[in-house]
């Protein structure tokens, strides 16, 4: 009897253990169907069915670096994908091989927020065995087009980053936003060792935003698997069941339950399938990287600055990529200046104390003297 009792306890412990597992399991598949239909609406993936489709056509080893600023913001993509942003800093992404066509566009939105001055530059770049860099296009005049021409060298008072020979560039105007575009072949890349190769120490290289976001989908929809697997070898009765809806949820606990299905549309899903068997069917030489890298925070669009009339200068000769510091922000500015401001007020407010001490005093006497009158009034009218 003993020995059934101590069966029966360990059984149900087991049941038990396995439920809170599973609770637990649940709620994990539940925070990755969410992060996958996240991340498939956020961003613009619509060139990776055109990715998968086409096998790849630079070499696998080819090692590409885009060195890029912008005063103030910027983004780059190539060929539609996001390589990345930046603000006021200059930005190193490498550039996986496998995102090269025949005919390559690489586009630069641009943008001024603090009113200060505006410029892009920017140099792409094949990597030598040697770390030594081979420029294969860079900021001049000619190269970059913009809606109404090309793109203006300009002269830039401030110090700029050194990205080896290229030059600060802006579309007709001052400031506000433009659109600059260029392209390069991959005859172009493979002939770049040709020329003579700048020195420059890479260093913080960072992938290219949507190769981070394809790669996040691969392993989470990996993950998603291996739970779906474990649920189905426990037993049919415990196998997981994914709900399909667009929006809603069966009960208003679902979530805070784990018992929420996949969360609204199936694009997310089928998009990390399809990337997922890409990514099996895949060379191992051009195997796709799994990496991660958080995106530059930026103050965005919304904060451009009006574009003005540009008087454009002659070139400056002296080297001002030395000593580079970013120029002043001129929001950060105005929040010092509002805080001395406030710091002033209250300085002469602690002048003026003895004069606030007395209307307090005052006050107090008046609230006084309302309550004692109307106790005395209540006084008086009982009496009579």
């Amino acid at each position: 009897m003993i020995k059934i009792t101590v069966f029966l306890v360990f059984v149900v412990s087991c049941e038990l253990g396995w439920a809170t597992n599973s609770f637990l399991l649940r709620k994990e598949y539940n925070a990755i169907a969410a992060k996958l239909d996240t991340l498939a609406r956020l961003h613009d993936l619509s060139s990776v069915e055109n990715l998968i489709r086409r096998p790849p056509t630079a070499a696998p080893d080819l090692k590409l670096v885009l060195i890029f600023w912008a005063d103030d913001e910027a983004e780059i993509f190539l060929n539609g994908f996001l390589v990345g942003r930046t603000r006021l800093t200059p930005t190193q992404i490498e550039i996986p091989s496998i995102y090269l066509k025949n005919i390559n566009i690489l586009q630069a939105h641009c943008w001024d927020t603090d009113k200060v001055e505006s410029g892009f530059m920017a140099g792409l770049y094949v990597v030598g065995s040697g770390g030594d860099l081979y420029p294969v296009l860079l900021t001049d005049e000619g190269v970059w087009s913009t809606p109404e021409g090309f793109a203006e060298v300009r002269f830039y008072s401030n110090s700029v980053p050194d990205i080896p020979r290229a030059e600060v560039v802006w579309g007709s105007g001052m400031y506000g936003e433009v659109w600059l575009e260029t392209q390069f072949s991959l005859r172009d890349v493979n002939s770049a060792k040709q020329a003579n190769a700048v020195k420059m120490t890479l260093s913080n290289m960072k992938p290219m935003e949507s190769h981070s976001v394809i790669s996040s989908m691969v392993r989470l929809n990996a993950r998603k698997k291996e739970l779906e697997s474990m649920f189905s070898r426990h037993n049919s009765r415990n196998r997981l069941k994914t709900e399909r809806y667009s929006g809603y949820v069966s009960r208003r606990l679902a979530f805070s339950l784990g018992k929420a299905g996949r969360l609204a549309s199936q694009g997310g899903a089928k998009l990390a399938e399809e990337l997922d068997d890409w990514r099996k069917k895949m060379s191992p030489e051009h195997a796709l990287q799994l990496t991660a890298a958080p995106s530059r925070r930026l103050k965005g669009i919304d904060s451009h600055v009006a574009e003005q009339r540009a008087d454009v200068g002659s070139k400056n000769e002296k080297d001002r990529r030395s000593n580079y510091i970013p120029p002043k922000d001129y929001y950060q500015a105005e929040k010092i200046k509002s805080t001395k401001i406030v710091v002033k007020v209250i300085d002469e407010g602690l002048k003026n104390k003895g004069s606030i001490f007395l209307w307090i005093g005052l006050l107090f006497l008046s609230i006084y003297n309302f309550f004692v009158s109307r106790h005395c009034w209540r006084i008086w009218g009982e009496e009579r």
